[in-house]
């Protein structure tokens, strides 16, 4: 009698491992509780859900295999994740903020954050990332800033901005870009401010600004700029700040400024500028400082600051 009922445990145990293993999601679900905060995290009853330094490698399951439109902000920084999937945020439909910075990601499937059409802040600074796939922000028509410093992108695909037509910020800085397709911006209309500093760019003589209409602020100190032309900042009518201190410029062509009549602060300290010609500056009567300091400036020709009339720092 004690064989067939130890048989009989035997053959539960293996039929529940079964079923337990088969990868169908529907059973998955029976095991997490999508009333309760997710495992390895802590929520709020204002709708944010806090998952930092728990040391995940992929997005909880209680975020992925639940849906919870009550949810607004998701911090899953400070953790081990390296891949991003379709799936991981599908669940979340009025996410507005969502921070991803300071893991290891290098991978971000296509369309992954293509449910998110409440989004408008989207941090993944501080990861391994060296290029992304053409469709990865797709969807995010809503998206008001996009911060993708502190990784390693090297190149980026034409149109993999194209339908962030909300966009605010974009803070590309410390990557290492060496070059700007000129269509790279082409569908960013709301643009105001662009973070470049910090990349290996070392030519801007195919107009990459051109689209670029209401940006206010471009920050593109230490690259490797050697010379501005009046293709460099093609497009720039609204821009006020321009800061372009550390890089390697050498020649200020005299039509260079003629697209930025809008400054108010321009920064070319600390370049390699030897000469300021006499009509260098004359479009910029809206200039209230210019930081030239720090360079092997040898000649200043007559009348190189007359048209300053707003001057204030000089």
């Amino acid at each position: 009698m004690i064989k067939p009922a130890i048989s009989l445990i035997l053959f539960s145990l293996v039929i529940g491992l079964y079923a337990s293993s088969d990868g169908n999601s529907s059973s998955f679900n029976t095991t997490i509780d999508c009333d309760s905060c997710p495992a390895s995290c802590n929520c709020d009853i204002e709708g944010s859900i806090h998952c930092t330094e728990k040391g995940l490698t992929a997005i909880p399951p209680g975020l992925i295999h639940c849906e919870r439109p009550d949810v607004i902000i998701l911090n899953v920084s400070f953790n081990l994740i390296q891949n991003i999937s379709v799936d991981d945020f599908n669940g979340l439909p009025n996410l507005e903020r969502l921070f991803l910075y300071d893991n290891l990601i290098d991978d971000i499937e296509e369309y992954a954050f293509s449910d998110l059409t409440s989004l408008e802040l989207l941090s993944l600074d501080g990861n391994r990332l060296t290029t992304l796939k053409p469709n990865v922000f797709m969807g995010l028509i809503g998206l008001k800033s996009l911060l993708l410093y502190s990784n390693s992108i090297s190149s980026l695909p034409v149109g993999v901005f194209d339908d962030l037509i909300s966009l605010i910020v974009l803070a590309l800085h410390n990557n290492r870009l060496t070059s700007l397709n000129p269509q790279l911006f082409a569908n960013l209309p709301n643009l105001q401010r662009l973070y470049l500093y910090g990349n290996g760019i070392r030519d801007l003589s195919d107009s990459p600004f051109q689209h670029l209409s209401k940006l206010t602020l471009l920050y593109f100190s230490s690259n490797n700029i050697i010379e501005l032309t009046n293709a460099s900042l093609a497009g720039l009518n609204g821009l006020r700040t321009l800061v372009l201190r550390t890089n390697q410029i050498r020649t200020l062509s005299h039509d260079v400024f003629i697209h930025t009549p809008s400054l108010t602060s321009l920064y070319l300290d600390s370049n390699r500028i030897r000469r300021i010609s006499s009509d260098v500056f004359s479009p910029l009567t809206r200039l209230q400082r210019l930081v030239l300091s720090n360079n092997l400036i040898e000649v200043v020709e007559d009348r190189a600051f007359s048209e300053l009339r707003s001057i204030i720092f000089l």
